[in-house]
């Protein structure tokens, strides 16, 4: 490659950086550029590398005795070996182990652990190409390093490479923290045999795309567990020495340059972020139908440029759902009859016929409060939950499986964003009197009463028709409402606000153990309800509005594809550039 290469990237700097993760891909293809010589660094005049195998061979033979280390000979692997590709004249193919030495750490066990010591590097010290000894604890004792493991303690320059699991191809160099530290299990250091080599352009290599290639080649099963052996046989293209220097050089500005520009991205993202939170949370805020219509003007005006970013599409859902639990959305009308009167009524159905001894008694001992959260219009009032329910009943606990002959189960998967999936079903064996006790009907909800995530918690899904068929399993709970007087689709779009949704977070989030909500918890959530004409006017509305969100989901995710293709077909013809 010339340097018209490297004119040409810049050229097309602005529709590689733009894609999303456009900036990961330039400095995944600058390392490739680099380790196939075609970022403008070569000449003629340097000497080949083909020369240097013999000129290093001394101090190759001192660092093996000093590690002592017995180099043993490794079958090649043809697949790795059809890998090769054509390079300048002056640089050359070389086994890894001809010119790097590389050595991994020994397999301490547990029971040398100590609490003080000389310290044991681990994989979890590799942090964002630095190296974190902080981050661990574990040592072993001065008399046994002194008796073992001398020949593994780490030097100033040493390049440290991650070999196993989630953290395998991390590299970061060694600093001498200014006491003992040695390898350990999972981790290996590299170096260029002679000193005259750049010992920057190795860790370049492992970086790069081919280095992970070759090594991939390898992997046995899905742990990634690397030693010598797989390092044995990866092939390097190493360049003359003074282009070596030339190439890391070149590497550094371009990433500068990158940094830059990811530092200028990052920025304008966080404040397009910012701009449409605060936007968005004023809108919420308004006090006014005055400050209400401002702030609407002000999105509207702005709007290409507040929804620019997926981000703020999110925020804009969950406004939606703020202001229509508040009332904020133009859908009240002072002729509706008042909520109070829908409450009156399903007071006394509920008194004549609610069998459910624990709604009856939750709502009993918690009245109600005089001081509520927010203003609601004159013809809403506040609810718990528990009274718009005639039902509240946990699910069967009878074992459930995938290959079990029986009734289909509702599980935790079976719940996604307030609707149910039928996708992942497991089966149990149900009495037919269990059957009838734990059938769904249409506008029942079911909700998520324990999971490991705060976030699941709580949630709810509406059944969308009656599954007369169908249980649900013992971590949910179905509320059957009085559908007559209610909206299903509303009492669920005020469950997923962010109102309740706190109401049922942060109690979790400051108690220990398990993370649930129970029966009683789910009766006492505090509701404001409108007129039932306005529930059902605020359903379509926000419906509406979150079809304009899935517009502009829809948008940016196409314009996203369209970049990333626009990206993959320039980096394939700056890649085709010979």
């Amino acid at each position: 490659m010339t340097e018209d290469m490297t004119g040409f990237l810049l050229d097309q700097f602005e529709i590689l950086a733009d894609a999303p993760g456009g900036v990961q891909r330039l400095r995944e293809l600058i390392l490739q550029l680099a380790v196939t010589g075609r970022l403008g660094t070569g000449d003629e005049g340097d000497e080949s590398a083909a020369l240097l195998l013999n000129k290093i061979q001394s101090e190759k033979e001192v660092l093996l005795s000093k590690r002592k280390i017995k180099i043993k000979v490794i079958s090649e692997l043809p697949q790795i070996i059809s890998l090769k590709y054509s390079i300048p004249k002056n640089w050359h193919w070389y086994r890894l182990g001809d010119i790097v030495f590389f050595q991994e750490g020994p397999g301490i066990r547990n029971w040398q652990f100590r609490k003080e010591g000389v310290k044991l590097l681990n994989v979890g010290n590799f942090v964002n190409g630095h190296l974190i000894l902080e981050n661990t604890d574990k040592y072993i004792s001065e008399e046994e390093f002194y008796e073992k493991y001398q020949h593994f303690k780490i030097e100033e320059g040493d390049l440290l490479f991650a070999s196993s699991g989630g953290s395998w191809g991390k590299t970061a160099w060694f600093v001498d923290p200014g006491y003992f530290v040695i390898l350990n299990t999972s981790t290996i250091r590299l170096n260029f045999y002679s000193k005259t080599f750049e010992p920057r352009y190795l860790q370049l290599f492992i970086q790069c795309g081919h280095f992970k290639r070759q090594m991939e080649l390898q992997l046995v099963g899905m742990q990634p567990n690397f030693g010598s052996t797989h390092l044995s046989r990866v092939y390097i293209p190493l360049p003359p020495i003074p282009e070596q220097k030339r190439i890391v050089e070149k590497v550094d500005s371009l990433m500068a340059l990158f940094d830059d520009l990811e530092a200028k991205q990052t920025q304008k993202h966080s404040s397009l972020v910012k701009l449409g939170t605060g936007s968005l949370n004023s809108l919420q805020q308004s006090t006014t139908e005055d400050e209400l219509i401002r702030w609407w003007g002000h999105i509207q005006m702005n709007f290409g440029l507040i929804f620019d970013c997926v981000e703020n599409v999110k925020t804009l859902r969950q406004r939606i759902l703020e202001l229509a639990v508040r009332g904020m959305l133009g859908t009240t009308d002072d002729k509706d009859e008042p909520a109070l009167l829908l409450i009156k009524a399903i007071k006394q159905i509920h008194s004549t016929t609610s069998t459910n001894s624990k709604i009856n008694r939750h709502l009993e001992s918690n009245n109600h409060c005089n001081d509520y959260p927010f203003s609601i219009p004159n013809n809403w009032t506040w609810v718990k939950f528990g009274e718009l329910i005639h039902d509240l009943k946990y699910g069967t606990s009878q074992k459930c499986d995938y290959t079990i002959e029986g009734v289909p189960v509702l599980r935790i998967p079976n719940i996604s964003e307030g609707t149910l999936n039928f996708q992942d079903l497991k089966y149990g064996v149900l009495s037919a009197k269990e059957v009838l006790e734990y059938k769904l009907e249409k506008g029942d909800l079911l909700f998520i009463r324990s999971n490991g995530s705060v976030s699941l918690v709580g949630r709810a899904a509406l059944v969308p028709y009656n599954l007369d068929s169908y249980a649900y399993a013992g971590y949910l709970v179905r509320a059957k409402l009085y559908k007559q007087h209610l909206s299903p689709e509303f009492i669920l779009q005020v469950l997923n606000s962010q109102f309740t949704r706190e109401q049922i977070e942060i109690p979790i989030r400051t108690t220990s153990g398990v993370k649930n909500i129970n029966s009683k918890e789910i009766s006492r959530i505090l509701l404001p309800l409108p007129p039932l004409a306005e529930q059902q006017r605020i359903v379509k509305k926000v419906d509406n509005l979150m079809a304009l969100c899935d517009h502009l989901e829809q948008r940016l995710e196409h314009r996203s594809h369209s970049a990333i293709s626009l990206s993959n077909a320039t980096i394939q013809q700056i890649i085709g550039i010979t």
